[in-house]
Parts: structure tokens; C-alpha cells; sequence
């Protein structure tokens, strides 16, 4: 007589392991989406200031993140924000306009002050912030002016050239592998 016998136990401590980490996957992925959420915005970081001229400083107070909980699974890297002045990208007055460092290149803004007073005694005022202003009258100066910008929009920057690069290298290549060690870890027990 041929007898076959089948011993499910090993069948039904799968099953319960897989019950579990069903049961544990909201907590697990918002685990995960917030731990590559932080190596993200670390990567953005680490590029932006070469990218733009801005300080690294400056970029960081400017991007946030908002982290995923179980029963909202996403996680942002963001900011917002307009054209960035001239200020953050250390100007400096030369002659005839203030000069200044954006995305690498040499910027020279043609009457732009940051100072005032007469030639050769010329000193910062605190009223203008450290901000480089343009004379908007023309000629003769009457006290109109005009802030000057850069044309840098941080959230623009977040989603090109090097930094882009950074997002998607970390996620394509973090979070597919940081699932699956948890997920090891759960059903390996």
C-alpha cells in the first residue's frame, strides 16, 4: 500500500506571516517612503547649491518635506517660493552696477547699488536690506528703484539637471530595496 501523508504546518506558519505583514504594510511603506523622503531631500540639497550659486544654507530652509503616515502613503520633498533676489548670491558693487554669482555665471547688473552715499564714501544702509537695487527714473536719481532678481525659482531647480538626477537615483534605487529588507525581515520570522 502506497501512502502519501501532507503536513500543513509549514503551509499555515506562511499564511500567518503573510496575514501579518499584510496587517503591518500601511506602517511599513510610510516607514520606508519617509526614510528615502530624507535621503532624497539630503541628495536635492547636496546639489542645488552648485546647481544655482545659492548658498547651501539658503536651500536648506527652503525645501521641506512631508512625511507619510499609514493611512496617507506619500511622502513630498517640496518648496515654493518666487524669483529669488539677487541678495542670496553674495553681490558686490563694481564699477557702474553691482556683479554677482547665479548658476555659475558671472552676473553684472548695470547701475545696480547695494550701498549708498557719494563715490568714495559709500556705506550700507539697513533700509536696503543688502539687496541690489536699480535706479528706475533714469538719470537723475528721485529715490524710485527697483529690486533686482535673479530669475532663480528653487522649485524650478528641484526638477531639473543634477538634481533631478538625484531624485531618481535614490528613488529607482532605494525604495524597491528598502520594501523588500522589511519585508524580510517580517516574513523571514
Amino acid at each position: 500500500m502506497f501512502k502519501i501523508s501532507v503536513d500543513a504546518s509549514a503551509i499555515q506558519a506562511a499564511l500567518r506571516r503573510l496575514e501579518v505583514a499584510g496587517e503591518k504594510m500601511p506602517s511599513i511603506t510610510a516607514m520606508v517612503l519617509n526614510r528615502v523622503s530624507t535621503r532624497v531631500k539630503q541628495r536635492v540639497v547636496d546639489r542645488l547649491p552648485e546647481q544655482t550659486g545659492l548658498t547651501r544654507y539658503t536651500i536648506t530652509k527652503a525645501i521641506k518635506t512631508r512625511r507619510a503616515s499609514p493611512g496617507k502613503l506619500r511622502a513630498e520633498t517640496y518648496s515654493r517660493g518666487g524669483n529669488i533676489s539677487l541678495k542670496f548670491f553674495h553681490p558686490r558693487e563694481a564699477r557702474g552696477g553691482a556683479d554677482a554669482t547665479v548658476k555659475g555665471h558671472h552676473v553684472h547688473v548695470s547701475g545696480g547699488f547695494r550701498r549708498a552715499g557719494p563715490q568714495g564714501g559709500r556705506h550700507a544702509v539697513k533700509k536696503l536690506g543688502g539687496h541690489v537695487f536699480t535706479n528706475t527714473d533714469g538719470g537723475k536719481w528721485r529715490g524710485h528703484m527697483r529690486k533686482v532678481k535673479s530669475g532663480v525659482f528653487i522649485p524650478k531647480e528641484m526638477v531639473t539637471g543634477a538634481s533631478l538626477d538625484a531624485f531618481n537615483q535614490v528613488v529607482s534605487h532605494d525604495l524597491e530595496a528598502e520594501i523588500a529588507k522589511e519585508l524580510s525581515k517580517i516574513l523571514g520570522k
